[in-house]
């Protein structure tokens, strides 16, 4: 082995060692692994340094002997050299290179062992994403009653619920709610507040499948009326709906799951 090939291993082997030692430091291994590697790629580093020098050294004085001894010339001396030293070498330092190589197996394997892991949860997460139930509110569905006192028909506006994923939906709770008003609705509104008289309701809603869930004005409550609507559409008065939708899916180990929504009603 000639000094610059001993010298390209001890540069290869720290470029790899730094770099171990930079993943443990930027916590990319775990982080109670983290002291462990760190010591340990410190030490290697060390004792590759040590004993490649240490065969350099070995190499010169047999490439370089005393001038009154009678050595082969040419490529018999790099060769008888190589082999001399290397079984030497070889000799005086297998538990230590046996204990470096096992070292750097373990830490090959394990940076592995965590990309695996890490492969193993971004398909998770992929899986969980594509297929769990997804709902939302994607329209309104308006609903007629007729108004015995006037003659006219009112009206009642309640929100389409679609469920885009492809399993269904468990433990599904909805709500709806609305009021007419004749000025904005306050910043400060609280979208949280639930009608006593009129609580959430349950249902489910299989894969892609969509159906109406509540509406208002509640009943008993007044209904709009055609005048109502008229004023809506003139800016005189403001209707707003708003409400959400709690539920799970049949997946493992599924969260609950909210979607909330709220809109002003511009009615035509």
């Amino acid at each position: 082995m000639s000094p610059s090939v001993s010298f390209a291993i001890i540069g290869n082997t720290q470029i790899f060692l730094e770099r171990r030692a930079a993943d443990v430091k930027a916590g990319r291994l775990f982080p109670s692994l983290s002291r462990y590697f760190d010591g340990a790629v410190r030490c290697c580093h060390t004792y590759v340094v040590a004993i490649f020098s240490k065969l350099h050294k070995s190499i010169s004085k047999r490439r370089n002997p005393a001038p009154t001894e009678k050595q082969p010339s040419g490529y018999g001396t790099i060769l008888t050299s190589y082999v001399d030293c290397s079984g030497q070498f070889i000799d005086r330092h297998g538990v230590g290179i046996t204990a470096l190589a096992t070292i750097i197996i373990a830490a090959f394997t394990c940076t592995l062992w965590i990309a695996t892991g890490q492969q193993a949860q971004f398909a998770k997460d992929a899986f969980i994403a594509d297929k769990r139930a997804f709902v939302f509110a994607s329209g309104i569905q308006p609903l007629y009653e007729p108004n015995v006192v006037t003659g006219h028909f009112d009206w009642r506006i309640g929100p389409i619920w679609h469920n885009s994923g492809d399993t269904p939906t468990r433990g599904l709770r909805i709500y709806t709610d609305g009021f007419l008003s004749n000025i904005p609705i306050s910043p400060t509104f609280d979208f949280n507040q639930i009608n006593p008289n009129v609580p959430p309701g349950s249902g489910m809603l299989g894969p892609k499948m969509s159906s109406g869930g509540g509406q208002a004005p509640h009943m008993p409550g007044a209904a709009l009326t055609p005048q109502d609507i008229l004023d809506i559409q003139a800016g005189t008065k403001f209707f707003y709906l708003w409400g959400w939708a709690r539920y799970s899916d049949t997946l493992p180990e599924a969260p609950q799951r909210i979607t909330r929504y709220c809109s002003q009603r511009a009615i035509h």
